[in-house]
């Protein structure tokens, strides 16, 4: 092999083994690179999980939005209607499509899969609200599924900032307050 070769095969190696080295140290310290960790729940009735779920400080008490993740271990259910009890006079399941926020009458949550309220997708717009939120404080949401039944849900506000960790930043273009998003300013 010539020099030439052999110093372009010792660069490439070098180049995969820091490559490999990387995605080792980004999934953390003896995790395997595909594995995520699960957050812990925040309530969870019959098959379903919710977690992660925040409200970003709203910049009055107009709206505000909410998000959070559903998780179903067993079959499909419906999201029917959500309320905010003491805190919203009416709750609004919503979804964004092609930059457009779109009134929906609830979400699917799939058989063993996942329902995610995200900036940017299904989201839940929070109507006239009795007192101006701070982070720090918490909202109850009241959830409402065809066959899981009721479940309450504790919401920590947040920074109107706020990114969840496995937020990509992306708001898919919405800017329904003008500062990047529902209650972002």
């Amino acid at each position: 092999m010539s020099a030439r070769r052999s110093a372009y095969a010792a660069a490439l190696l070098t180049t995969l083994a820091i490559a490999g080295t990387a995605g080792c140290a980004a999934a953390g310290a003896g995790t395997p690179a595909h594995h995520t960790a699960t957050p812990a729940p925040a309530a969870a009735t019959g098959d379903l999980t919710i977690t992660s779920p925040y409200l970003p400080k709203p910049v009055d008490t107009s709206m505000a939005a909410a998000y959070f993740v559903v998780r179903d271990a067993g079959a499909a259910d419906h999201l029917d209607r959500v309320t905010a009890p003491g805190f919203a006079r009416e709750v609004r399941a919503h979804t964004t499509k092609n930059d457009k926020m779109i009134m929906v009458r609830g979400y699917d949550v799939p058989a063993h899969g996942t329902l995610t309220l995200a900036r940017g997708g299904n989201h839940l717009m929070l109507m006239t609200l009795s007192r101006m939120p701070r982070p720090g404080q918490t909202v109850t949401l009241r959830l409402y599924f065809a066959k899981a039944g009721r479940v309450d849900v504790k919401v920590p506000v947040k920074a109107a900032t706020y990114r969840p960790p496995d937020d990509d930043g992306g708001d898919g273009g919405m800017d329904h307050m003008g500062g990047g998003g529902h209650g972002a300013r």
